[in-house]
């Protein structure tokens, strides 16, 4: 099947804990309507490197453009293992290097920057980003491949390019990520909006205590290492 895949996490699909954007208003969706392509969605919320492999590329077939943005999830739970990364992605985006003409890989951004978090969980999550990264790019240095640095996008610094998790796009930061992966691809969209307002305080407490913290309690069971 022609058209764009996205394959990849909550990320892609739009869906996280509390938090909904509708496929279409996705950065892959955004992007697929800019290019003319029939959007396809495989991406899972929760997904990490292996569920990518193991479950989404069965059914990854033929595209003109295959997207994939991964990994957040490993870095965030516990059993990080750099070499299973590595090797994970270079087998994901190889396989859709094989079927699509153009492939989009992320780079991902600093969560830490968004989120308070203590010191020597920061420490922790800086250091498995920088091996995932690094994956990345080791992974996207076969031809027909680009790359999609997230940290480098201007709305995602600031927190209206966040939902009000500060984990996922919001619908402004969708658009912004779907700019910088058409600009990759030699497409412009429009120009950016205004930003908007970031959600408040208001918004922040009420997700934290009916969506957050029940789902952080629940990660936090395990170990950070």
């Amino acid at each position: 099947m022609s058209g764009l895949l996205a394959l990849g996490d909550s990320f892609t699909c739009g869906e996280g804990v509390g938090v909904h954007v509708p496929l279409a208003s996705t950065w892959a969706g955004v992007l697929a309507t800019a290019l003319g392509l029939e959007h396809r969605s495989l991406a899972v919320a929760g997904s990490r490197v292996r569920d990518v492999v193991s479950g989404q590329l069965p059914a990854a077939g033929e595209a003109d453009v295959s997207t994939l943005i991964v990994g957040l999830n490993d870095v965030a739970r516990s059993g990080f293992d750099a070499t299973a990364v590595r090797e994970g992605l270079r087998t994901a985006v190889h396989h859709l290097a094989d079927r699509a003409d153009t492939v989009v890989v992320g780079r991902l951004h600093d969560p830490s920057r968004m989120l308070w978090m203590p010191m020597p969980l920061r420490s922790l999550v800086r250091r498995r980003l920088e091996q995932l990264n690094a994956a990345v790019d080791q992974a996207a240095e076969r031809p027909g491949v680009v790359v999609v640095d997230l940290a480098a996008i201007p709305e995602l610094q600031h927190p209206a390019g966040w939902a009000v998790d500060r984990v996922h796009p919001s619908a402004t930061g969708h658009r912004a990520l779907a700019r910088a992966a058409a600009a990759a691809l030699g497409h412009d969209l429009p120009t950016a909006e205004d930003l908007g307002r970031a959600p408040g305080l208001a918004r922040r407490v009420a997700w934290t205590t009916r969506h957050g913290a029940p789902y952080l309690a629940g990660q936090l069971i395990g170990r950070w290492t």
